[in-house]
């Protein structure tokens, strides 16, 4: 099952990646932290899991890092969407995952372009924690080119700003107070 994004994606636009980032850390924060989301698999969101999901590694491709933002505030729902793929003891680089690690496949879609990512779950002494989703990629049949027109449209960058409007009213967005 692909999830829809669609919850307050305005917030969202017409931001540099850093604003976008820290959109998805306060929306992490507000939303989310210190509650266990699922319901097959249930996960504890912390303070932690916000940095490490709104913080991706510099090498992740920029357009795909704008979509993992945007796809923040449904988080609990990427989680009840997601199915187990493996379990792996840690590999002693960190230190709190005393039990090993669980991973799970995520399909979501963002602005009408299909990604399939990995949640990986650390499992503490404590119990499961939200830790990043990762291995993010588009998966959908449209025109790259396309794709980069319409994730570039809806961002700032330096050189431009857009007041891209939404093609349809079919998508309702709640608003919420989060930045």
């Amino acid at each position: 099952m692909i999830i829809k994004i669609c919850l307050d994606q305005d917030l969202f636009d017409n931001k540099t990646l850093e604003e976008t980032k820290k959109v998805a850390y306060k929306i992490i924060m507000q939303k989310f932290k210190d509650k266990v989301i699922g319901d097959k698999h249930t996960v504890y969101v912390n303070r932690a899991s916000a940095k490490k999901y709104s913080n991706p590694f510099k090498s992740v491709d920029k357009d795909i890092v704008y979509s993992k933002m945007r796809a923040s505030p449904e988080l609990d729902k990427l989680m009840e969407s997601a199915v187990f793929l493996k379990h792996e003891d840690d590999d002693g680089r960190h230190l709190k995952a005393v039990g090993g690690w669980d991973y799970y496949e995520v399909k979501f879609n963002v602005l009408d372009i299909d990604f399939i990512g990995i949640i990986n779950v650390m499992n503490t002494k404590r119990g499961s924690v939200f830790y990043d989703i990762t291995k993010i990629r588009n998966i959908s049949a449209v025109n790259q080119m396309s794709v980069e027109k319409n994730l570039h449209a809806r961002h700032r960058t330096e050189t431009s700003l857009s007041d891209n409007i939404a093609n349809s009213d079919e998508d309702v967005n709640v608003k919420n107070n989060y930045v």
